[in-house]
């Protein structure tokens, strides 16, 4: 069964800009200062703590798919080979 136009579309901006995205984020992300206490340093940036670490949340989860997804096609890649000399006639003689 062939898939739709729309999933094969969708599925190359998934695997490519999903971890593009995280990376994206992560530079983004605040490192904290040390020299203070943690109250001190992340409440004045407490909105933008926040946002990161939900947008890590929903792009780690699409990131754990694309690894699913690179397994599943490189499985396959692997797995061809084989079936193509599983294929060939057994002679019991």
């Amino acid at each position: 069964m062939a898939k739709p136009a729309s999933v094969l579309t969708w599925r190359p901006a998934l695997m490519i800009g999903a971890p593009l995205a995280l990376g994206v984020v992560e530079l983004w992300h605040y490192l904290p200062n040390l020299a203070i206490s943690r109250f001190e340093d992340l409440a004045p940036r407490v909105d933008q703590w926040l946002t990161v670490h939900m947008i890590q949340g929903e792009l780690g989860g699409q990131r754990w798919r694309v690894v699913h997804e690179w397994q599943a096609a490189l499985l396959q890649a692997l797995e061809a080979p084989f079936q193509v000399m599983d294929m060939e006639p057994r002679y019991h003689g």
